[in-house]
């Protein structure tokens, strides 16, 4: 018997710890143990944002998982990850070298976008879990590859995403789905300033893949979060989508990445997304602009704090403001999710084919712009 005392009732049931609890305590009762330790491997442990350790720190706040090895072509680096993670890490300049060893159960690729591709791929060839940095992939072809094959060989392949709990979206979610603005029918994003994009590798083109496939990546996972899929009747809803965008380079020459993207969705259903990403925007503008059929939501930064202005049954509009959200540690979620989908077979929230979606997007929408035509997708999640 499994009994709790946190809610009995539908606001309960819906919260997703509520939830995490019952069927934890579920699986206690039944006897159903854990499969054990999930033993990690860092692939690159660059210095550009120190994500080598923040994966690290991520690990050690996970049950089940551990980090047991880095691999890097650099060994300045692999010092590092001993200096950070202790002597007793196992070091590898070869991947193959890695996957050989038999120490590791899962990988986590931390290189240069286009390079996520085929370095998964012989670890999942292999029959290791893969997680990828974002974005998945710089091409769809590439990420359908690589589901393939984590198929058919059995294993877990992932994206870390962890902006997907970010303050923003949770209350982006929160707003939208209490129904007080109605049904969605447009988004916008905009991430805009005016300066060099100094970022290293991540500003060159051919390594990157451009320029919404950093941040852009991650609010394009956004947007996709707050897309409806099934209607009233349970009908599968907004799979298909037609795309379209507009691609500049104008000021910033010494990188190869575009200087402004506009991305354009428009879903089966009418409802439409745009993702504007700009270095050379002097104007601010808000970073979410959510329209539904009874209200609107304007959210400025990203903390979670909007304005949300409804329309009355008299016409008149009133707005009331949300709080912004005071979250602590919040990135856990991916990992935890990751853990529990491992040891316990709970649902993965960022599968491949969902992190797939973020892809199809933005190169769907430089195709079009490159080639000044509609492009037509159907979200494979």
């Amino acid at each position: 018997m499994c009994y709790t005392a946190l809610g009995h009732d539908k606001r309960a049931f819906a919260n997703p710890d509520f939830q995490d609890q019952l069927l934890k305590g579920l699986r206690y009762v039944c006897g159903m143990k854990d499969k054990g330790t999930i033993r990690i491997g860092l692939v690159g442990y660059g210095p550009l944002f120190n994500m080598g350790k923040h994966h690290s720190e991520q690990i050690a706040k996970t049950h089940g998982f551990t980090l047991a090895a880095v691999c890097d072509k650099d060994p300045r680096r692999l010092e590092a990850a001993k200096q950070e993670q202790g002597d007793h890490l196992a070091t590898f300049t070869d991947t193959g070298e890695l996957i050989r060893s038999g120490l590791i159960d899962l990988a986590v690729v931390i290189v240069p976008h286009v390079y996520h591709a085929p370095v998964a791929k012989p670890f999942l060839e292999a029959g290791i879990h893969v997680i990828t940095e974002k974005p998945f992939t710089v091409h769809v072809s590439e990420a359908d590859e690589l589901i393939a094959l984590a198929r058919q060989k059995g294993v877990m392949i992932s994206v870390y995403h962890n902006r997907h709990w970010d303050p923003d979206i949770t209350s982006l979610r929160q707003i939208v789905e209490s129904g007080v603005i109605g049904d969605l029918y447009s988004i916008e994003c905009n991430m805009v300033g005016y300066g060099y994009p100094g970022q290293a590798w991540r500003s060159q083109k051919e390594i990157s893949g451009g320029m919404l496939y950093d941040m852009g990546a991650h609010q394009f996972e956004k947007i996709l979060q707050l897309i409806p899929q099934r209607d009233g009747r349970g009908n599968r809803v907004n799979k298909k989508a037609t795309l379209y965008g507009n691609f500049l380079k104008r000021v910033w020459h010494s990188v190869s990445n575009e200087d402004f993207c506009r991305a354009y969705v428009r879903f089966d259903s009418g409802l439409e997304a745009q993702l504007l990403q700009s270095n050379m925007h002097t104007s601010p503008r808000p970073l979410w602009t959510v329209q539904g059929t009874k209200g609107s939501v304007v959210m400025d930064g990203w903390d979670g704090a909007a304005t949300v202005s409804v329309a009355g049954e008299d016409g008149r509009v009133t707005a009331s403001q949300v709080p912004a959200i005071q979250a602590k540690d919040r990135w856990v979620g991916y990992y935890k999710n990751a853990a529990d989908h491992l040891l316990a077979g709970l649902p993965l929230i960022i599968t491949g084919e969902w992190a797939k979606g973020p892809i199809q997007c933005i190169e769907g929408c430089e195709i079009a712009a490159r080639e000044n035509r509609l492009v037509e997708i159907e979200l494979g999640y």
